[in-house]
C-alpha cells in the first residue's frame, strides 16, 4: 500500500508540466496567426542558420573523423545544408515558398500521424482534441498545396501559428483529462481515511 501511495504521490504533478507546455505552444502560435508575414521570414530565418550550423558542424566532423568511413557522405551531406541554410537566409522570398510547399506535406503527414495516435488512445478522455488537430492539419496541408505560391508569403506563419494554436489546445485539454483522473484516483484513500496524494 505504501509503494502504491508513492507512485500515486510521484505521478500526481504530471498534469503540470504538459499543462504550461500547451499554454505556451497556443500563445505562441496565436502571436503567429496575427502576425503570418513576419512569422514567415522569422520561421525561414531561424531553418536557414540551424541548417548552417548543422552544416558547419558536421564538416568539420567530417574533417576530425577522415580516417573513418563515410566521411564523404557526412562532407556532402553538411556542404548541402550549408547550401540550403545560406539560400534560406540571402533569398527569403524563395526559401518561404520552398518552405511552404515543404509546411505542406508535413502538415499532411503530422496530421495522419496525429489522427492514428489519437485512435490508438482514444479511451483516454480529451483524445478527440487530438483527433480534431490531426484531422485539421491534413486539411491545412492539402488547401496550402493547393494555393500555392498566391498565399506562400503569408501562409507559412499563419498555418504554423494556427498549428501550434490547436496542438497547445490538445495538449490542454489532456493534462486537464489527466489531473481530473488523478482525482478520481484519490477517492480511495479518502474513503480509507489516509492521506490523498496532492494532485
Amino acid at each position: 500500500m505504501e509503494h502504491a501511495e508513492r507512485s500515486w504521490v510521484q505521478g500526481g504533478h504530471a498534469w503540470k508540466a504538459p499543462l504550461v507546455v500547451g499554454i505556451l505552444f497556443a500563445l505562441i502560435g496565436a502571436a503567429s496567426m496575427l502576425m503570418p508575414q513576419l512569422s514567415s521570414l522569422a520561421v525561414d530565418l531561424i531553418l536557414g542558420w540551424l541548417l548552417l550550423a548543422s552544416g558547419i558542424i558536421q564538416v568539420i566532423s567530417a574533417a576530425f573523423t577522415r580516417k573513418e568511413g563515410g566521411v564523404w557522405i557526412k562532407l556532402i551531406r553538411g556542404l548541402v545544408f550549408i547550401a540550403a541554410g545560406l539560400l534560406l537566409l540571402f533569398r527569403p522570398y524563395a526559401g518561404v515558398l520552398t518552405l511552404t510547399l515543404i509546411l505542406a506535406v508535413f502538415l499532411v503527414v503530422e496530421g495522419i500521424a496525429e489522427v492514428v495516435t489519437a485512435i490508438q488512445v482514444r479511451r483516454t478522455r480529451g483524445w478527440g482534441w487530438l483527433l480534431a488537430s490531426g484531422i485539421a492539419a491534413t486539411i491545412l496541408g492539402v488547401l496550402i498545396w493547393a494555393r500555392w505560391p498566391i498565399s506562400g508569403t503569408w501562409a507559412l506563419g499563419l498555418l504554423v501559428g494556427l498549428k501550434l494554436l490547436l496542438l497547445g489546445w490538445a495538449v490542454v485539454m489532456m493534462s486537464l483529462a489527466i489531473r481530473v483522473a488523478n482525482r478520481l484516483q484519490e477517492r480511495p484513500y479518502r474513503a480509507a481515511g489516509e492521506p490523498a496524494p496532492e494532485a
